[in-house]
């Protein structure tokens, strides 16, 4: 869900592994939170009014500047041997991001001194130590000056690139990480206290089960889940994100800032799908698997209002059911870019269907699997608002399809989708330049049809349509 307000913009993501409490006998005191956080520095909101919390987050964090992210994370939280480690992992991820984007849209002047920039920070990123790094919270202001191996080269390289990430009026990705849920709660119930306008986005029940949210232009980053028994009143205890996968912390701030980064690139009415599909491709691109709690099946999250990529669910947001927290569509924790699985549904939705009908039909199910549902293509475009909406038993699934479907389909488009598969990943970067170059004022349908010569979708997708094509190399895979 997204909240414009005064040109400030609020994104809120729910904790996935947990159930949106119905009922609760207690609610959350946000101002007491707000009051409880600055308590701890020493600070009471009636020492000098109100308390901004992005200064308030400068004043007391380590920052660091790695090409088109900001990073930051407390200065308290760097005394935890882990937090630091988190940080460092982090933004070699982020490096890696940047390498891998430029890889995909790399064509350009400058693009090879770039990579070579990338690869300088990426070693230098990686090379720090945790015990130095600790260190730099204790003293200074916590800014990348005093960061572990810091010399005059690596300060040429990001100086480089910061002017890089910050041409064409881009603006810096600001990420703030979160160690633990009682600051994160805490820092989400500041925000709503210094801006009363934000209170009707952040002062909300259930905040305690968040693991993200926007505040301006800065995204926080919860680095635990909520624990399944969290309520308003006890909310301090977490579980690690990358407790089930030991790379699902990197992966999951890694997708959430490459989210922010096309953002910020392709203006506000970019296709959220869109965004969300690169973004996940990048991140199994760079891990080899995208096991993340941010899209999909995910219990007592808000949902997305409609759109027109992909279509479909309730137009104006809402709270999905609980349902289980793995299903068959993440398995294989997206390997293969959920070809495989795709296949599967599409070759048991074929069963029930002759001729072109084999290739567009999926098969859905209930969450027990004893109901099924075929849903028939396509699923892209505004031709498929009256073919996505399944019943309401197998919306869960539907969700989950969605998320596998743009992922499947954006990596074909890459590797296979131009005129021949030699200049698909060209014809695939002209996209992502265009896309750029617009900022919104061409529609996603509009830029895609005027690359690739063809329209996205259309209703009875044949070889004329992107989406057709893909059914139809889909068709020849591996199940």
């Amino acid at each position: 869900m997204q909240i414009h307000d005064r040109g400030i913009v609020v994104a809120i993501a729910l904790c996935t592994l947990a159930t949106a409490a119905r009922g609760a006998a207690f609610q959350l005191d946000h101002a007491a939170a707000a009051q409880e956080l600055l308590a701890r520095d020493g600070i009471t909101i009636e020492d000098g009014g109100p308390i901004d919390p992005l200064a308030y987050v400068r004043s007391r964090s380590v920052t660091a500047n790695i090409g088109a992210f900001e990073v930051s994370i407390s200065k308290a939280a760097l005394a935890e041997r882990r937090a630091a480690r988190d940080l460092r992992d982090s933004c070699v991820s982020l490096v890696e991001v940047q390498e891998h984007w430029l890889e995909w849209t790399g064509s350009a002047a400058g693009a090879e001194a770039e990579a070579a920039d990338l690869r300088a920070l990426r070693t230098w990123v990686s090379k720090w130590n945790l015990g130095a790094l600790r260190s730099v919270g204790e003293r200074g202001n916590g800014r990348e000056t005093e960061l572990p191996g810091l010399n005059e080269e690596i300060e040429s390289t990001l100086a480089r690139l910061r002017t890089r990430s910050l041409e064409a009026g881009r603006r810096p990705v600001r990420l703030v990480l979160v160690p633990s849920r009682e600051e994160f709660v805490g820092l989400c119930c500041l925000a709503g206290q210094a801006r009363p306008s934000l209170r009707p986005a952040l002062w909300v029940e259930g905040i305690e089960k968040w693991t993200w949210f926007f505040v301006d232009d800065v995204r926080f980053v919860s680095l635990e889940y909520a624990t399944i028994d969290a309520t308003p009143t006890d909310y301090s205890r977490g579980t690690r994100i990358d407790s089930r996968n030991p790379s699902g912390l990197r992966q999951h701030v890694s997708q959430l800032a490459v989210n922010e980064m096309l953002r910020a690139r392709y203006g506000e009415g970019a296709s959220a799908a869109f965004v969300s599909g690169i973004a996940m491709n990048l991140v199994i691109d760079i891990f080899g698997e995208v096991d993340t709690r941010i899209d999909g099946d995910l219990r007592g999250r808000m949902t997305r209002a409609r759109e027109m990529f992909i279509p479909g669910g309730n137009p104006a947001g809402g709270v999905l059911p609980k349902i289980s927290a793995d299903t068959r569509w993440r398995t294989h924790r997206g390997k293969y870019h959920f070809v495989r699985i795709l296949r599967q549904a599409q070759k048991a939705g074929g069963n029930r269907r002759r001729g072109v009908d084999k290739v567009r039909t999926f098969l859905l199910q209930n969450d027990n699997g004893r109901l099924e549902y075929a849903l028939r293509a396509p699923v892209l475009g505004p031709t498929a608002v009256p073919t996505v909406t399944p019943p309401s038993w197998a919306e869960s699934d539907r969700l989950e399809f969605i998320r596998a479907y743009k992922s499947g389909f954006l990596f074909w488009l890459r590797e296979n989708g131009g005129a021949d598969d030699d200049d698909a990943r060209a014809a695939f970067g002209r996209l992502l330049a265009a896309l750029e170059r617009s900022r919104g004022t061409a529609s996603l349908e509009e830029t895609l049809e005027r690359v690739y010569g063809i329209p996205l979708s259309e209703p009875e997708l044949g070889e004329d349509c992107l989406e057709g094509r893909f059914l139809r190399w889909l068709s020849k895979q591996r199940g």
